[in-house]
């Protein structure tokens, strides 16, 4: 189901997860809390750090440049956009998320 256009009830969950999936969205303020989290409900995510410290794509990346032109990274880029954890925070609180320890 796509994260833009959730179709669930209000208050549904106690908790959602999203693993790099913050990375696909093109418009971060559209994955709010739509409210299917309860208003106790927890969100846990993993998006991806900054290319230098992503070795996962930087690796293939390197490689890949030996034969194609690879273009820098842009901050809209993936969850390179998301990074350093101060950006991920940013965004969830401007969606309306609270940190918790």
């Amino acid at each position: 189901m796509d994260v833009q256009s959730l179709t669930f009830k209000d208050d549904v969950f106690d908790a959602a997860t999203s693993r790099f999936g913050l990375s696909s969205v093109p418009i971060l303020c559209a994955a709010h809390r739509t409210g299917v989290c309860s208003s106790r409900g927890k969100f846990a995510t993993a998006v991806w750090d900054v290319p230098a410290k992503n070795p996962f794509f930087t690796s293939i990346a390197g490689v890949l440049a030996g034969f194609v032109p690879i273009p820098p990274p842009t901050r809209r880029a993936g969850g390179v956009r998301l990074a350093p954890p101060v950006g991920l925070e940013r965004v969830l609180r401007a969606a309306g998320f609270s940190m918790c320890a």
